[in-house]
């Protein structure tokens, strides 16, 4: 086997495509990444783990992740489809809203990564100039068809 191949084995292997390991002692690897998902989806979703609790929150999560595999190198970004893969999950029959608080899980967590942009200071100049053009402004009504 060249290394090559050596490491696309081993890269399927740790994002369970095969349960064969490499070499010996290959699940330590293994377990460090489903622990890096858990935690990635436990950053995410704090109001899901919340309400699951640890140890049902943990068993969702390494289902999500040995369903879904990664999918980029950043792990901030890994469960961006966890809401709706909840509702396949048989999960949803005991708690029917989890797909929705994991919604709002997910519109938080993206609000909280957006990058805010820089104030342009030197803009607030040009407010008064505004005023200082009359501008005509056309209103448009609805008018109901009968």
């Amino acid at each position: 086997m060249n290394l090559s191949d050596y490491q696309a084995h081993f890269l399927e292997f740790l994002f369970g495509g095969t349960s064969t390991p490499v070499q010996p002692n290959s699940e330590v690897y293994r377990f460090g990444v489903e622990a890096k998902a858990v935690r990635a989806l436990e950053q995410g979703y704090p109001t899901v783990r919340a309400l699951l609790g640890p140890a049902d929150f943990e068993g969702l999560a390494l289902d999500y992740f040995r369903m879904i595999r990664k999918q980029s190198g950043d792990w901030g970004e890994f469960g961006w489809g966890f809401p709706s893969w909840i509702i396949s999950h048989r999960i949803s029959d005991r708690v029917p809203y989890l797909s929705d608080v994991a919604r709002l899980d997910n519109y938080v967590s993206r609000v909280e990564r957006s990058q805010y942009e820089e104030v342009n200071v030197a803009s607030f100049n040009a407010i008064g100039e505004d005023k200082a053009r009359p501008r005509r402004t056309h209103s448009v009504s609805l008018r109901r068809r009968e």
